[in-house]
């Protein structure tokens, strides 16, 4: 039988790469969004892969600055850095190959069907798993 706690315990082992194992931040307490709480880390020199987690956002957001419900329980919510060589421009291309692996990974671990719903979300049955968010920040534009 699988464990399916949220659990850094049971999880982060199983990560297949030390990058990701050694640049996780976990938030217990409620987090505004851990986008904003990233941003943060970066501006302090967090290293690309930093991943950011919590179990609860007071003040997550989606595409087009929409509020995107947090509840505790209810969802993983997480933001992971990435410091990409290229233009802002690209975004778009790097948004797509993310929702094409994610839609793959979610596919094969679960057994469930998963469709890429433009320009940013994974569903399933016709409800939302996920959105996928980008932001070049100053040093990308």
């Amino acid at each position: 039988m699988r464990d399916n706690s949220l659990s850094p315990a049971v999880w982060v082992p199983r990560l297949s790469t030390s990058v990701l194992r050694n640049a996780l931040h976990r938030y217990d307490e409620v987090t505004d969004s851990t986008n904003t709480q990233l941003k943060k880390l970066a501006a302090n020199g967090a290293p690309a892969w930093s991943v950011c987690l919590a179990e609860e956002q007071t003040a997550g957001r989606g595409r087009l600055e929409r509020q995107w419900q947090s509840p505790a329980g209810c969802g993983l919510w997480l933001s992971v850095l990435v410091k990409p060589d290229f233009s802002a421009q690209k975004f778009p291309l790097l948004t797509f190959a993310t929702a094409l692996a994610m839609r793959k990974a979610v596919a094969e671990s679960c057994g469930i069907p998963v469709m890429i719903k433009w320009p940013n979300d994974l569903v399933c049955r016709r409800k939302k798993l996920c959105g996928i968010l980008l932001e070049a920040s100053a040093g990308n534009v």
